[in-house]
């Protein structure tokens, strides 16, 4: 699945000339328990915010790898970064950085609010780590085990009331 859709944007990213890859697991993954709609829109959005915010002739790197009782996925770019000062407002509605404002891209600043929401409610974690100018990695990750996710969803409001 993660193969399929980081091939389905090498023609966005060869169009930057840039290029995007995607590094297996050494181990195999078991079977994950996922909306697929929902997965499709933490990747959408993860992917083109990589290769939209990378410098020209960049590279972004998909991985995945068994870290306990959970899959940990990075996508890494070498893009413009987030500012120290914003990175604790990097998954909240309608933030987007200072220094992707003056870069004039079109985006709602929801992308990341969204996909912390669905990685949250598949009973994973996420957070960012960047360095302005040097860029950004993503790292999330997802339960082994059905009984780690909630069983019920978290709509929008109750989610925006525990951030």
């Amino acid at each position: 699945y993660v193969r399929a859709f980081v091939e389905s944007y090498q023609h966005q990213a060869r169009a930057r000339g840039m290029s995007v890859s995607f590094v297996p697991s050494p181990k195999t993954i078991p079977k994950l328990y996922l909306d697929k709609s929902k997965m499709d829109l933490v990747f959408q959005n993860l992917l083109d915010n990589s290769i939209k915010y990378s410098h020209s002739k960049g590279d972004v790197v998909v991985s995945m790898k068994l870290v306990s009782n959970y899959v940990e996925m990075r996508i890494l770019d070498q893009g413009v970064g987030i500012p120290r000062y914003q990175m604790k407002r990097v998954f909240t509605k309608f933030f987007r950085g200072d220094n992707v404002v003056r870069m004039e891209t079109e985006g709602s600043g929801l992308g990341l609010f969204i996909v912390k929401n669905v990685i949250k409610n598949h009973g994973g974690d996420i957070w960012a780590e960047s360095e302005e100018n040097k860029g950004t990695t993503i790292i999330f990750t997802l339960p082994l085990s059905h009984d780690a996710i909630p069983k019920k969803e978290v709509v929008f409001e109750e989610f925006m009331q525990s951030m």
